[in-house]
């Protein structure tokens, strides 16, 4: 169980991971961030899993135009 001054820790880093990650930062640099400027050191890996414990990710890249054409093509001539 961790102690209440961890646990503010922990809350504190979370706020910091929030901020940075919603001012667009890149992971890398959040992570230098976090080192350089509030002593806090993780690596980019537990950084990527504080992001999903907090529901908190980037937007996947969008398939190619005509991948999702051909895809609602297809679904549009399907059965039904």
């Amino acid at each position: 169980m961790l102690s209440q001054s961890n646990w503010l820790c922990c809350r504190d880093e979370n706020e910091l991971i929030r901020k940075y990650f919603w001012e667009g930062f890149q992971y890398q640099s959040i992570v230098r961030f976090l080192q350089e400027y509030h002593g806090v050191s993780m690596s980019v890996r537990t950084l990527y899993r504080r992001l999903r414990d907090l529901g908190l990710a980037r937007r996947q890249r969008s398939p190619p135009l005509l991948t999702l054409w051909n895809t609602i093509h297809m679904e549009l001539r399907g059965p039904g």
